[in-house]
Order: C-alpha cells, then structure tokens, then sequence
C-alpha cells in the first residue's frame, strides 16, 4: 500500500496520521509524504501510526529526518499509538550517529602521502617499461615472421590517424604561422628590419613549431582516439574475446596503431612546415607589398637544410611517444565507462607531456652538437 500522511487537528492540537508502507519501495513517496507534516503557530504536532503497515529503514530515517528538522525550528512534536517494535525501529534508527572519523578517512600525515605518490611513481613507470618491452617483442616477432603483420589494420590506421588528421594539422600551422609572423613583423618594424619577420618564422617553422604543433595535434586527436578505442574493446571484453580465439591484441590492435602513427608523423610535420610557409608569405606580401619572387629569396637565405631536418628528426620519435602512451592507456581501462574517460584523459595529458619533455632533450642535444 502507497504511504501518505493524512492530517486532524483536535483542539489545540495538530496530528498527522501514517498510512500505508513506509519501505525502499516507495522511498519517493515516502519523502514526499514526510514533507507534508507541516506545522502550524502555536500547535504541538502529534505523528501517529493509525494506519501503518510495514516500515524499514528507508521509512525510519525519512521519519527521524523530518522530526528532526521541525524540532531544529522549535515545534514541539511526539510520537503516539506506535506499536511498540515500530516504535523501538525507529527510535533505534534516529538515536544513530556515525563515530568521529567514520564518514571520512582521516588524512595520512606527508611522510605517508610522499610514500603512496612514490609507490604509485613506480608503479607506473614499471608497468610502462613493461608495456614498451612487450611491444618491443611483439616487433621483433614480426620482423621475423612478417605474414603476421595485420597489413590491412596497418593502413587503415595511417589513413585515420594521418590522412584525416591532415586538414586541421594544416589549417592549425597556416594560422600560427599568420599570428607569428604578424607579431613578429609588427616588433621589427620599430627597428626598420621588419622583412627578418620571415626569418624568425621559417626557422621556428622548420625547427620547432611544426612539428612540436602536430605532434600536440595528433596527441588530443589520435593518442585519445587509440585509448577511447582499445578502452572501449576491454571494456566489451572483446580483447577478451581476441584471446580466446588465438589472436594476440598487441599484434592485432597495438602494433599496427603505433607504427602508423611513427611513419605518418614526418609525413604531417613536412605539410605543417610547408602550410606554415605558405601562411606567413602570405601575410607578408599582404603588409609589406613584396612579391613572391622576393619572399622566395628570403626564405631560401633564412633556412638551412639542417634546419629541416632538426624538425624532421623529431617527428618519428614523437609519434612513437604519442601511439605508445594512447595504447598504453587503452589497455590499462578497467570494467567501467568512468575508467574510459579517465584513461583516455591521462593518455592526452601524458603524451603531451612527454612531447614536450622529448622536445626540451631534442633541444640540449641539438645545441650541444651546434646543429
């Protein structure tokens, strides 16, 4: 029977009747019908159990609930006619208060919390080492016996990791490059060289921006896209299902996605380096009325073919960094969609991260070499 609250008010006094079942079952009419005791000036408020059937837990602490909250406002209110084990249950219920401590763990002091963060340091780097020598022997295996290579799912990676990432990595360079280049030349006008705009561009274009641009591009669209995938294949149990049927995932789904991420890199970094130039000429004979002729001639006494290659050199070395951690992070998704997002979040964070670590030793390295 639905639970409700019927109301008489007798003298100066205001009752409420409970009727019906006050269980789990009805937990929203139950919250409902609780609300509806509602006193009057000057009225003590009587709540009895003329027509109460069952209750349990759920109906016992909505009841001490809203007891509670009218005597917070001063109503002076009392319990009558309760048989005598639902009276006990429910004051049994209310007089519970959780120990200090119970709600919440109590806070671990700093030496405690610097010995989880190292554990869980360790942790990871260790499984991360593991992961990177299990695909190291996956590659090994194929390169002896190549007619294990998944061809198919190889070129089917390259085409939507590289060929579909190639419009916005284009669009993304031809815009920076615009913005730097009008910043730049808007510096260099105050001294009158404003036409080494084209220097400072071409340079940071072939040596940096391009390729440090698309690998951050490719992180938040490929890298998140090989975690969301794999995740969401665990979480399906069909890495499962791959096992059971002989297949091995890291031949099937890893191998193939890391190494078309590793041979697509150079080829996204040389179209970021060439939309870069085109969108800084472009700006360039906008504001300074040179012709082409002009521009070409500058950016070939600007850069070195040595340039090109510093930028070149780091493509393939971050497109591995990008496909090893997406994977990584697929494969480590647990039995739930929350584990999907998060790993597929930390997988974006990481390689960019990593990027730009790898990018920073390119640079200690480059410079120490005079390259």
């Amino acid at each position: 029977m639905e639970p409700s609250v019927r109301s008489q008010t007798a003298g100066n006094q205001l009752s409420y009747s409970l009727i019906g079942d006050w269980t789990a079952d009805y937990a929203g009419l139950c919250l409902k019908a609780s609300e509806d005791i509602q006193p009057r000036p000057r009225y003590p408020v009587i709540v009895q159990c003329a027509g109460l059937t069952r209750i349990d837990i759920t109906g016992a602490w909505l009841i001490n609930r809203r007891i509670d909250a009218l005597q917070k406002k001063g109503v002076r209110i009392s319990l009558q006619g309760f048989r005598p084990e639902h009276l006990s249950f429910i004051e049994r219920v209310g007089s519970y208060r959780p120990k200090a401590g119970e709600l919440e763990p109590p806070t671990p002091a700093w030496p405690e919390r610097l010995n989880l963060v190292c554990a869980v340091l360790v942790d990871s780097v260790c499984r991360s080492l593991s992961f990177l020598g299990l695909c190291l022997v996956v590659l090994g295996r194929t390169i002896l016996h190549p007619s294990h290579f998944r061809f198919s799912s190889f070129i089917k990676q390259c085409e939507v990791a590289a060929v579909r990432a190639a419009p916005i990595v284009g669009l993304i360079s031809f815009l920076i490059a615009v913005v730097t280049a009008y910043q730049g030349a808007a510096q260099l006008k105050r001294f009158g060289a404003e036409m080494f705009s084209v220097n400072l561009v071409t340079i940071s274009v072939f040596r940096e921006m391009g390729v440090l641009l698309t690998a951050i591009m490719l992180a938040g669209r490929s890298g998140s896209a090989f975690a969301a995938e794999i995740g969401t294949m665990k979480l399906n149990e069909e890495i499962d299902a791959l096992k059971t049927t002989g297949f091995d995932p890291m031949e099937v789904l890893v191998l193939p996605r890391i190494l078309a991420l590793t041979l697509m890199m150079p080829l996204l970094t040389f179209l970021a380096d060439i939309m870069g130039l085109i969108g800084a000429g472009a700006l360039n004979m906008a504001t300074t009325h040179t012709s082409f002729l002009l521009y070409k001639s500058q950016v070939s006494a600007a850069i070195r073919i040595g340039d090109f290659w510093v930028g070149m050199s780091k493509a393939p070395v971050f497109g591995l960094l990008i496909g090893l951690v997406g994977c990584y992070h697929g494969m480590k998704v647990a039995n739930s969609a929350e584990s999907v997002g998060r790993e597929t979040t930390h997988a974006v964070v990481a390689s960019i991260f990593l990027v730009m670590v790898a990018d920073a030793l390119f640079s200690i390295v480059f410079t120490i070499l005079d390259i």
